[in-house]
């Protein structure tokens, strides 16, 4: 699980290496999202459920990682250290722990204005189907920041 979602988050960053600083902040739609959001988000959704499977605590902002003033070269920076987080997260997990039906995980610890669409299905789930989950929705983002990455390469 560690493994897939740490390949799916590189994907995201690959991205920012095969294009220009200034595509990686172009948005295909006026509402839409760039290549520097999807990063931002990405990451700290997946360090924000795996460090709360982990049991450790987390002050996840959801809104910063959209309003902030990310640029290549800070994204780039905050992605490998996220990165490392959540690698140093995954060893926290109690393997016994993944089985067992845990509260849901909590999308911010700060108020939040970002319109959210959130996949969190009612009941109690287990730990390793948050950790599921936030593959899918990784996964999901890669795909998302790959075709904004080819969109803007076409646009420019």
């Amino acid at each position: 699980m560690r493994r897939r979602l740490l390949r799916d988050l590189e994907r995201i960053t690959d991205t920012l290496d095969t294009i220009e600083p200034a595509q990686a902040a172009w948005k295909p739609a006026e509402s839409g999202n760039s290549i520097l959001l999807i990063a931002g988000h990405s990451h700290g959704s997946a360090l924000n459920t795996v460090r709360q499977v982990a049991g450790l605590p987390s002050d996840r902002d959801r809104d910063s990682e959209f309003l902030h003033p990310w640029d290549w070269a800070s994204a780039r920076t905050r992605a490998a250290e996220m990165r490392e987080k959540i690698a140093a997260a995954f060893e926290k997990i109690d393997p016994a722990t993944l089985e067992r039906d845990r509260e849901a995980i909590t999308p911010s610890f700060a108020p939040m204005s970002v319109p959210a669409v959130t996949t969190q299905s009612a009941g109690a789930k287990s730990g390793r189907d948050w950790i599921y989950q936030q593959m899918t929705h990784v996964a999901e983002h890669a795909g998302h920041a790959e075709l904004t990455r080819d969109l803007a390469k076409a646009k420019t």
